[in-house]
């Protein structure tokens, strides 16, 4: 960490302070020295760090997690730094708010940033890290960035300065093509749901129920995580792992050097659990799987505190009453209304349009599916939602050859 030390009066420190919402009591506004530690600049480069390098093709193979992190963490502040310095500008009564003046010099800091999160999420997706994926592998790479990524580019929307600039850009709308017109109706709605359009009260209300919103939802998830760890499944059936791909064997093995030997651990997690209900024989163990897939956070988890039910409905309502709060009917209206979609009643008429074609055709794939399943060798009975994974596997194999 590198260390810078305010002395005087503190007049720098109180706007500092100010920017970053950090409020001082009155005895510490008395002090004549401060200590601020601000967080060390990562020294990658675009030569020493393949994720910096963003107007080249993502050089995959020599991509590492931490690269992605330093990575990340710089683009963040950089992107922090050039944004201040434009809001700055624009608080000039004297520059020209035009469309190119306002938004191209945002769209040209936004680049860096926004490859490096894609690269980022390819990576996380699609390159495993067998070593380090339980702690510092590419997803958790990932997830860290993620937080940093989030709160770099919310910064666009709580600017007091950002919001007068986009609204005198919008009041000459009509010399914008649609384009254009799109991005200044995302600006604005990013700073209608961040409450920019409220009055002071207003805003101090709506935080109130962001806050509460964000907490309840933090702790969805968090139960949900913990009973997923909390699940533990060894396969000790060995003619079991001989039908798996040797692949998820090597996911499933406690001891990825040594995973033939196992022992073997079935997650709750992707892609260790879709690739498992693709690929087990054993009808049982995949029911088992299945059921605590889908049990999670319910209500046989009462005991340990980490049923869901309660928390569903807090979220519900929180959001509920913010989508209130900003004039929607309900939640979903308020997500839609910033998509293609526009609304939740175009996506319900999208569906139903879909259905009245893809439902016959599902029907009739499951029962092809059944008729295949019935003529293998054991199989009775109707097939269960923990069977049609692994049954379309095998045909598809059986087809494929």
């Amino acid at each position: 960490m590198a260390a810078s030390m305010f002395r005087g009066h503190g007049k720098l420190l109180h706007q500092v302070c100010r920017k970053h919402k950090i409020f001082l009591d009155a005895k510490r506004r008395t002090s004549t020295s401060y200590i601020i530690l601000f967080p060390e600049l990562p020294p990658d480069t675009e030569d020493n760090n393949p994720v910096m390098r963003w107007k080249e093709f993502p050089d995959f193979p020599n991509i590492t997690h931490e690269g992605i992190v330093r990575a990340g963490a710089k683009r963040s502040i950089d992107f922090e730094v050039q944004l201040d310095k434009h809001i700055t500008q624009l608080e000039d009564v004297h520059y020209q708010k035009t469309f190119e003046s306002v938004f191209n010099r945002i769209e040209e800091i936004l680049v860096p940033l926004q490859f490096t999160w894609f690269t980022s999420r390819q990576c996380s997706s699609a390159i495993f890290d067998a070593l380090t994926h339980t702690e510092e592998g590419f997803k958790r790479a990932h997830n860290r960035l993620e937080r940093q990524y989030i709160k770099a580019l919310h910064e666009r929307f709580i600017s007091t300065s950002l919001v007068n600039a986009v609204k005198e850009v919008n009041a000459n709308s009509d010399n914008l093509n649609d384009a254009q017109k799109r991005l200044v109706d995302f600006y604005l709605y990013n700073f209608k749901i961040s409450g920019f359009l409220m009055s002071t009260n207003d805003r101090r209300k709506y935080y109130d129920k962001v806050s509460r919103r964000n907490t309840h939802t933090h702790n969805f998830a968090k139960k949900v995580r913990i009973c997923m760890d909390l699940f533990e499944h060894y396969v000790e059936d060995v003619n079991i792992i001989e039908q798996l791909p040797q692949s998820l064997v090597y996911m499933m093995a406690d001891y990825p050097d040594h995973y033939e030997k196992g022992p073997w651990q079935v997650e709750l997690y992707d892609p260790i659990y879709s690739h498992f209900m693709s690929h087990c024989p054993c009808r049982i163990t995949r029911w088992n799987i299945w059921y605590a897939k889908v049990n999670v956070s319910s209500q046989y988890h009462s005991e340990q505190f980490l049923n869901n039910n309660e928390t569903i409905s807090d979220v519900r309502a929180q959001r509920w009453g913010l989508a209130n709060k900003l004039g929607y009917a309900n939640f979903a209206d308020m997500v839609q209304h910033r998509t293609m979609a526009g609304g939740v009643n175009h996506v319900i008429e999208v569906l139903e349009t879909i259905k009245t074609v893809a439902y016959p055709s599902a029907q009739q794939e499951l029962a092809t599916l059944q008729d295949y399943a019935n003529n293998r060798e054991f199989f009775q009975g109707d097939l269960k939602v923990w069977d049609y994974a692994y049954y379309k596997t095998q045909r598809e194999k059986d087809i494929v050859g």
